[in-house]
């Protein structure tokens, strides 16, 4: 009887590791009326990356404009923003086509600068 509690066990934590893996992978299809086309950073109070994010995209694209949000815990949870800064790049149908957070957001400037013109081109 033990042995079979503790297989139910093992096996509703792995299905329960399974769903919520994929309910991270998935993000956001979408931005739809939230973000306009283009490159949007999001900022915090506490973001000690995002100064150095807003810079090295100015560094790597000084012709685009990224839009900077401080949003509200809504907006954060309806765009699944776990890491400041997090850096997106939506396209003309509110499809987000490129994601990048904490580091990443610094040191992927550069993949970020080449999609935010094809987006605005």
């Amino acid at each position: 009887m033990l042995l079979r509690l503790v297989i139910v066990a093992v096996v509703l934590a792995a299905a329960w590791l399974v769903v919520g893996t994929m309910g991270r992978r998935r993000g956001p299809a979408t931005a739809g009326s939230r973000l306009p086309a283009g490159v949007t950073v999001v900022t915090g109070p506490d973001c000690r990356l995002c100064g150095p994010a807003l810079d090295a995209l100015a560094a790597a694209a000084p012709d685009l404009a990224p839009h900077v949000v401080a949003g509200p815990p809504e907006l954060l949870e309806a765009l699944r923003v776990r890491a400041l800064p997090t850096v997106l790049v939506v396209d003309r149908s509110g499809v987000v086509v490129l994601r990048r957070s904490g580091r990443e957001a610094v040191a992927g400037a550069g993949d970020v600068a080449a999609a935010g013109r094809r987006v605005s081109a």
